[in-house]
């Protein structure tokens, strides 16, 4: 795990299955530095998680993803705790896919899938909000469904 904004840049974890960690990261916000944090997670099969943000709006919005493994896409839930509307925007980092804007309203979350048929379950998106500038969730790696797959197409 590596932060952007922590004096403490790198820790490394070793977390087996069915188990919880927990930690806690020192937040060094300056003029240089507008995130309240940016933290990069890194795992196995090209597995990524950043989250960054500027800690205005922070806590009342969030994405997460998680896999639809039937079809093997990915699933993503757009949530906004705030009082307005906020919109997403949904942009493929590798994969050649459009970018997709989604609204929000204030209280709501939304479930969104982004299909990867066209990537072979292989996924790197950004997912960024027009209430926090600085607002950032990629999520990157590949959707194991059980079935025969194929090395990262955008390494061809």
């Amino acid at each position: 795990m590596y932060s952007a904004t922590a004096p403490t840049s790198v820790k490394q974890y070793t977390v087996a299955a069915n188990t919880i960690l927990s930690d806690t990261w020192a937040w060094q916000k300056s003029a240089t530095v507008p995130q309240a944090y940016d933290l990069t997670v890194l795992g196995p099969n090209g597995f990524i998680r950043r989250m960054a943000s500027a800690g205005a709006v922070s806590a009342t919005q969030e994405v997460t993803a998680c896999y639809e493994i039937t079809q093997g896409n990915l699933s993503l839930n757009l949530s906004n705790a705030g009082n307005v509307s906020s919109t997403f925007t949904i942009a493929d980092n590798r994969y050649g896919m459009s970018p997709q804007n989604v609204t929000v309203a204030a209280g709501q979350t939304v479930q969104t899938i982004w299909n990867l048929a066209s990537s072979k379950r292989w996924y790197d998106i950004s997912v960024t909000s027009g209430t926090d500038a600085h607002f950032l969730r990629q999520f990157a790696g590949y959707v194991e469904t059980g079935a025969a797959g194929v090395t990262d197409p955008s390494m061809a």
